[in-house]
């Protein structure tokens, strides 16, 4: 459990820098990402190129995960939330049902309706998880907020969905997991989906480029 906070403290500190530099190249949100890890050390970081939602980029997580037969995996994507106990318009209880139009209210942000902020979830194979919450102010400048763990009632669904990427690494083991398959599992990830992926082998050297695979395969990243 200690190795997955330390790498998911580290994560934090990398997804700020991501975020600021997303910024100064006129991009609001930074990209779901997915950092996985093999006998301790990083194996591969997979970037969505989508939009997705938080189910859409766990599930695709777990798939990550047991194709690479890795120990520990990170997910970060950007999220919108609500702390709201009574509806801001109608002074009435707030239900489950109100909810999503709560959150998707262009202006619920600059209201004080809802918090952005990027969420960590981390699980590794031998069932320990972790939740954390990075909130950040973005005005004229990108204030970051202290990172808070998520409690336990936060997200019954959440904390299934990073159960699921627990037990989806269970599945499978690195025995005999090649440099040779890591690299044929990342074309087969980039073919089959819309992401980016790099795997780094444990010198650190990066032996799958997404950019150099793009080009020879005539595939277009964005």
């Amino acid at each position: 459990m200690s190795e997955l906070r330390d790498l998911i403290g580290s994560h934090i500190t990398m997804i700020r820098t991501a975020k600021q530099r997303s910024l100064k190249s006129g991009v609001r949100d930074i990209s779901p990402q997915i950092v996985l890890h093999r006998r301790g050390r990083l194996l591969a970081s997979i970037i969505h190129a989508d939009p997705v939602g938080a189910e859409e980029i766990m599930s695709f997580a777990s798939l990550c995960a047991k194709d690479f037969a890795a120990d520990i995996a990170i997910v970060s994507f950007e999220n919108i939330v609500s702390t709201l106990q009574v509806h801001p318009l109608t002074g009435k209880p707030l239900t489950s049902d109100e909810l999503p139009e709560l959150l998707t209210h262009p202006d619920s942000v600059e209201l004080g309706w809802t918090q952005e902020q990027i969420s960590l979830l981390g699980a590794d194979r031998h069932g320990n998880t972790i939740r954390i919450e990075q909130p950040y102010i973005l005005g004229d400048r990108l204030t970051w907020l202290t990172p808070k763990m998520a409690a336990e009632d936060f997200s019954n669904l959440r904390k299934h969905m990073v159960e699921k990427l627990s037990e989806a690494m269970q599945e499978v083991t690195a025995n005999g997991q090649s440099s040779e398959v890591d690299i044929q599992t990342a074309g087969a990830l980039m073919q089959s989906h819309r992401c980016v992926v790099t795997v780094v082998d444990a010198s650190g050297q990066i032996i799958f480029s997404p950019m150099e695979y793009a080009q020879t395969h005539g595939m277009v990243i964005d």
